[in-house]
């Protein structure tokens, strides 16, 4: 493999990270990601009310890219990892989930009336929900969190201007989140694999059959390991695969579909360490996962199935940077380019 680096966006003065990338009809390459402001030490976007989600774009498959621009907004802030995707139909489609934040004083008044809140520690991984009274000195920022909900953005013009955005419902669940887009399946619907994103770690689908306007109530993929953030692959015409990370052991978990994911096997641990994963199906009948390596040597490595994920060759486990600093080497993202 060739591998050329360039660098798509930089800010000296600011946080970036989380990328998704999608290929348009046209050629164009979209990449969604957050940006925050600088903090010493840094917070991740579930901490930081000003994370903001901005979209860059290629006209030239990667060689050259523009200025970002914010979406679907500049009111939009304190958001999660986005995800992004282009329809069979054109339209491209933004899904985040959203949170609502509060001066820690005025979120102490509201959880008293049963809201939940999480306060924000002084560094990446201290955040603390709030369980009872005496949990409200944990916070070490002057703000709090609650849920907003998982929202999707629709856009008719390749992702320049974005025409509405729907809240989609994830009850029964508090929660639900991926950084990576839905899959378009055999009849047109569109099927998003997200986390609970608690204790519990449960993943579950929500299904749209009108192109992201309405979603259908959430279906139940797997509740026996704590499992989160779910990518979907389509691999034949009613055949689906999903990997999901799997914090305690670093392992990625999978599962199938073989009726266009109304039913799913038991989740299995793969023998790919790494995570989180971006899943592909290339044009040569491969299927492809990229996933952060997060111990020394540091990188981005790939792994690749010949049979629609029954097995993966990790003999030929392709390592892509071994170079990286430490285990804030971001969320790696791909998508197939016209020559392959």
């Amino acid at each position: 493999m060739t591998r050329t680096d360039r660098v798509i966006y930089r800010d000296s003065g600011a946080y970036c990270a989380h990328p998704c990338i999608a290929r348009l009809r046209n050629g164009h390459l979209l990449v969604a990601f957050n940006e925050s402001p600088p903090r010493r030490p840094f917070l991740h976007p579930p901490d930081e009310p000003r994370t903001l989600c901005l979209v860059v774009r290629s006209t030239d498959e990667g060689s050259t890219w523009g200025e970002p621009r914010a979406a679907p907004g500049f009111l939009t802030t304190g958001v999660e990892c986005p995800s992004i995707t282009q329809l069979d139909s054109g339209e491209v489609l933004l899904i985040q989930w959203r949170f609502a934040w509060f001066p820690l004083e005025t979120a102490h008044k509201r959880a008293g009336a049963g809201e939940e809140f999480v306060v924000a520690g002084s560094g990446l991984g201290e955040a603390a929900p709030i369980a009872s009274e005496a949990d409200w000195p944990l916070a070490k920022l002057p703000w709090a969190r609650t849920d907003a909900g998982l929202f999707c953005s629709i856009s008719t013009d390749d992702g320049y201007t974005w025409d509405e955005t729907v809240q989609i419902s994830t009850a029964p669940f508090r929660r639900g989140y991926s950084p990576r887009p839905p899959v378009q399946i055999a009849d047109g619907a569109l099927l998003l694999a997200v986390a609970s994103h608690d204790a519990r770690g449960v993943l579950y689908t929500l299904r749209s059959t009108d192109r992201g306007r309405t979603w259908l109530p959430p279906t139940v993929v797997s509740d026996s390991a704590v499992l989160s953030e779910p990518t979907v692959a389509r691999v034949g015409a009613d055949r689906l695969v999903l990997l999901a990370r799997h914090d305690a052991s670093g392992f990625l978990f999978q599962q199938m579909s073989t009726d266009a994911g109304q039913t799913w096997t038991r989740a299995r641990q793969l023998p790919i360490w790494g995570y989180p994963a971006h899943l592909l199906s290339l044009s040569d009948g491969r299927l492809m996962a990229v996933y952060g390596y997060r111990r020394p040597p540091f990188g981005i490595r790939a792994c690749f199935s010949q049979d629609g994920g029954e097995t993966w060759d990790m003999r030929h486990e392709l390592v892509i940077r071994d170079d990286l600093r430490n285990t804030n080497l971001g969320y790696p993202t791909a998508v197939e380019l016209s020559d392959g």
